[in-house]
């Protein structure tokens, strides 16, 4: 036989109950933004602004011990005579400066700093 009523959680010795009661939530059920469509804050987007070859230079500079008296985008990574360590950590550092994430494929192509500066633009 089922009960007309629902049953109570279950209780402790003293008599309190074993789970406090949940409070119930409303969840929204669409999935629209919460902003009218063609309102200022749907409309907006944030530009990232280019890579130069200027900057990454100037990066690569401040962050690992060039061996090169100047950074052209012809510079062979090999050029700079790094060893793995660092180069893993000129690609980290270079990647949070300009905000991208590259993958395995992408840097095993990379042979040039000019080649490094496209690979961060296209992101």
């Amino acid at each position: 036989m089922v009960p007309s009523t629902p049953r109570a959680s279950p209780s402790t010795p003293s008599g309190s109950r074993c789970f406090p009661p949940t409070a119930r939530t409303s969840r929204p059920t669409s999935s629209s933004p919460p902003w009218p469509p063609g309102s200022r804050k749907a409309t907006r987007r944030y530009v990232v602004p280019a890579v130069t070859f200027e900057q990454v230079a100037e990066h690569i500079r401040a962050t690992v011990p060039v061996r090169v008296a100047e950074l052209t985008p012809e510079t062979t990574i090999r050029d700079l005579a790094l060893d793995s360590m660092l180069l893993v950590e000129m690609v980290v550092d270079l990647q949070e400066e300009f905000d991208v994430m590259l993958s395995q494929a992408e840097l095993s192509r990379i042979n040039t700093l000019g080649e490094l500066v496209e690979a961060l633009r296209s992101q």
